[in-house]
């Protein structure tokens, strides 16, 4: 038996939207009357069809929590992830710094023991005289030995690094340079 139906009615019966009766009625696939500037159409329904088409909202409701449940239980497992996750990371963080800064101290010390090295063998590379040579270069340069020895005293006292004690000849020697400024020590000390 056909009755006739608002276009809002016929979509919420149907289960499409109100555009899909207009649609359908454009279509002829649905029969249509005009009534008061407003369109209603005939539809054969049967009670039982209009309860099976009905919403059941009490059902919606049911697999909205059951989503929400899910959801919720979804949400706590990434946050105890994520949480691990950071904790391992921040480890890491310790660790890598911690192998670092081992790296550093080590790099230091082999700064350390390089320079020594390097000091060392430069040491041994300069060209010491001894003494009687040194005193020699500055008589042949015109200087008495009384000034000569006084020059030498004098350096040795204010801690010369040019005048070194040799261990293995028990022996002062003097880094071979120029000594231009031993020079001025004499020349001043004479005035």
């Amino acid at each position: 038996m056909e009755k006739l139906y608002s276009t809002t009615e016929a979509a919420k019966i149907l289960g499409i939207s109100t555009q899909g009766v207009h649609y359908r009625i454009k279509k002829n696939q649905l029969k249509s009357i005009k009534k008061n500037n407003k369109v209603y159409v005939y539809l054969d329904v049967k009670e039982e069809e209009k309860e099976n088409n009905k919403i059941d909202l009490n059902e919606i409701i049911k697999q909205k929590d059951l989503q929400i449940k899910i959801l919720k239980k979804f949400i706590k497992q990434i946050k105890k992830q994520y949480k691990a996750e950071i904790n391992r990371l921040e480890r890491i963080q310790k660790e890598t710094i911690e192998v670092f800064k081992s790296e550093i101290e080590l790099l230091k010390n082999a700064f350390v023991e390089l320079k020594n090295v390097y000091k060392l063998e430069n040491k041994n590379k300069l060209k010491y005289i001894s003494l009687k040579n040194f005193i020699k270069i500055f008589l042949d340069k015109g200087y008495n030995d009384k000034d000569i020895k006084m020059m030498i005293l004098d350096r040795i006292k204010n801690k010369d690094e040019r005048f070194i004690f040799d261990e293995s000849s028990n022996e002062i020697v003097v880094l071979f340079s120029d000594f231009s400024d031993l020079e001025e020590i004499i020349t001043r000390s004479r005035l």
